[in-house]
């Protein structure tokens, strides 16, 4: 099925926003439901910070801030990049690379083992909720690039 270039980059944005939705929810629903102090991360946001909920805060907020740079740095080229692969007309299954293919599957299984590894669960909430916000930032991008007259 083809599909116009236009719309092509807007399918771009939902899939990158919804993952991006979900593993912000995901890391989220993980970083709220800390009850104990032996979270190594939070454990060290505890030191700059007076009281637990603060602890947490501070991890959602640097994480918030990490996926922001992500977002704008690192996923701004594999924007570029994939917008200037596209032609007029695209195919649906070539709407994204082989080598980007290969890097989501990889990450979807990196981020399906770690469920069985004893990796705490503030760890796992601060990586979803960079990922996650670095994604929907990422999503953001594909939007401006269908905005006529968008200035950086």
């Amino acid at each position: 099925m083809e599909v116009e270039k236009k719309n092509a980059i807007k399918i771009c944005s939902l899939i990158w926003f919804g993952t991006g939705v979900f593993l912000m929810w995901k890391g989220l629903r993980l970083l709220s439901s800390l009850e104990n102090t032996k979270a190594p991360l939070l454990r060290f946001a505890a030191k700059y910070s007076s009281s637990f909920d603060q602890a947490v805060l501070l991890l959602i907020a640097t994480a918030l801030i990490i996926g922001f740079l992500k977002g704008r740095v690192a996923l701004r080229h594999v924007v570029n990049r994939t917008i200037s692969r596209m032609q007029e007309k695209v195919e649906l299954k070539n709407l994204f690379a082989l080598r980007d293919l290969c890097l989501i599957g990889f990450m979807v299984l990196l981020g399906l083992s770690l469920r069985f590894f004893p990796i705490a669960n503030d760890v796992r909430g601060f990586a979803a909720v960079v990922i996650g916000s670095g994604l929907m930032n990422g999503a953001m991008l594909f939007i401006r690039k269908l905005i006529p007259n968008y200035q950086k």
